[in-house]
């Protein structure tokens, strides 16, 4: 199933065309989708500009580059509207009714497996090649960033179509009052950038424990760091500015409201610039989320490794 127009027979070249009539429509009207589109595409065109510094080759590359992410990006879109259309594969409608990031994180596990595994392979075609053949040869160190990102995009792709077809059965995630949580939904998995996510792993109350991954397009090393968010009323904080030794001497403070810590820790492989995109993504999110109603303050560590202690 290599998705190149002459060698698809008559009924994958049909599915082709459908494929390429839908995506028209939605890169001309979703505008929301495109904005979305346009930031993904930077972000991972970013991840090559710490080998690529020159300005002239910075232009050469990205113009390639967005060909050949918008290459991968419709053949993810056709591998996942095989794999659903596909009469022998059951998608019901509760797998749609999941939360958008539970989808976003098993859609790679379905196209792989859908392709036998074989999911970079079949990606592959001339155009493509051509492109990563004429960037390794100058950029050979890159390798690893980029079959990395083209993992990625092709699964991006492929979740669009599911988010698609969800919308076409006239389908949502139910509402659950018991699982609002503090930063997200706690069921969900939620993606502050295109391939990192934070995934929550006790909750109360008053506070969660979340753990940051990189998406399942990711081998080894998924967990990446850890958030820990504690919410505090108004008469909370009153309390803590007039008992805690901490606040001696701001205890006469005025408190007009709550406040939300939120302490994260990431390992130092993450890049300052993909940091800071977590960091304002997570504030903008609780802002979004509690308006005015609370102070938010984030806490950010650097670290080399998360261990885990448990005694014997």
């Amino acid at each position: 199933m290599i998705i190149e127009k002459k060698n698809l027979n008559q009924e994958e070249f049909a599915l082709y065309l459908e494929v390429q009539r839908e995506l028209t429509n939605i890169f001309n009207e979703d505008k929301e989708f495109i904005k979305e589109y346009n930031h993904s595409y930077n972000f991972y065109k970013q991840k090559f500009y710490k080998t690529i510094k020159e300005k002239p080759d910075r232009d050469q590359f990205s113009e390639k580059f967005y060909n050949y992410s918008t290459d991968l990006f419709f053949q993810g879109f056709y591998i996942a509207k095989t794999a659903l259309q596909d009469p022998t594969a059951i998608f019901p409608d509760q797998f749609f009714m999941q939360t958008e990031g539970i989808l976003k994180e098993q859609t790679f596990s379905i196209i792989n497996g859908y392709t036998s595994n074989e999911l970079l392979q079949i990606v592959s075609h001339g155009e493509t090649a051509e492109f990563e053949t004429w960037l390794l040869v100058q950029y050979s160190s890159v390798e690893k960033v980029l079959f990395q990102t083209k993992k990625d995009i092709v699964t991006y792709g492929a979740y669009k179509f599911i988010l698609e077809e969800r919308a076409k059965r006239n389908l949502k995630p139910k509402a659950d009052k018991n699982k609002v949580g503090i930063i997200s939904r706690t069921d969900d998995c939620l993606f502050l950038d295109p391939d990192k996510y934070i995934s929550c792993i006790a909750a109360h109350d008053k506070g969660e424990v979340w753990e940051i991954n990189y998406w399942s397009t990711y081998e080894t090393k998924r967990q990446i760091g850890e958030i820990n968010v504690i919410s505090l009323s108004k008469e909370e904080v009153e309390i803590s500015i007039n008992k805690l030794p901490f606040y001696m001497e701001n205890e006469n403070t005025k408190v007009t409201r709550g406040q939300i810590i939120l302490t994260a820790n990431l390992t130092k492989e993450i890049a300052d610039h993909e940091v800071r995109i977590l960091v304002e993504n997570l504030y903008n999110m609780m802002k979004d989320r509690h308006g005015d109603k609370v102070d938010i303050q984030i806490k950010l560590a650097r670290i080399e490794e998360t261990l885990h202690y448990q005694p014997i």
